[in-house]
């Protein structure tokens, strides 16, 4: 679980509300489903937060920091699935194949379950029908389902670095015509 501040700081007062129980709650579920859960913390900011969501006598989960972002992109590659807040561990989740959940600060988290073809990845808060949220989260701990979402999600970013890499290609053929690249 990567939690993000800006979810408290960027969001109205009933999304603030909502989030850490919501966290909390995805973190108990985890554990009851026999997962192994641990929250990792993206950035400095969000160890405060880290600390609420994680320290309970009943819920008590490994609080990892690790400073070097490719560290965090490797520990969310191995990772089974991810739960996250943070824009960044979504992108490295699910360009990495890693099924995803995500709550959401910005409309970008929106276009981005767009683009990997999971909308329903997304968490809307506050929750309306937490048995559905359930749902998501089984869906992503079931061996079964999380292999068939995440060869999806690694079919989906094939097509996003080829969308890459032909925008790359369409700028430096625009740069060339405008005489402001030369390649020597």
């Amino acid at each position: 679980l990567v939690p993000n501040c800006k979810m408290l700081d960027a969001t109205d007062s009933v999304v603030r509300g909502a989030y850490v129980p919501l966290m909390q709650k995805l973190l108990q579920w985890s554990k009851d489903a026999g997962a192994d859960p641990f929250v990792l913390v993206h950035d400095d900011d969000d160890r405060p937060l880290a600390n609420e969501i994680a320290n309970d006598r009943e819920r008590f989960v490994e609080i990892v920091r690790e400073p070097d972002a490719r560290a965090i992109k490797g520990i969310i590659g191995a990772a089974s699935a991810v739960i996250s807040s943070r824009f960044h561990g979504l992108v490295s989740a699910l360009s990495q194949g890693v099924p995803a959940l995500g709550t959401a600060w910005s409309h970008k988290y929106k276009m981005l379950f767009k683009d990997y073809g999971f909308q329903e990845g997304l968490i809307p808060l506050p929750v309306e029908d937490e048995d559905q949220v359930r749902d998501k989260l089984r869906m992503l701990l079931d061996s079964t389902e999380r292999a068939e979402l995440g060869a999806k999600l690694k079919d989906a970013a094939g097509n996003q670095l080829r969308s890459i890499e032909e925008m790359w290609k369409e700028v430096f053929a625009l740069l060339q015509q405008t005489d402001v690249y030369h390649e020597h």
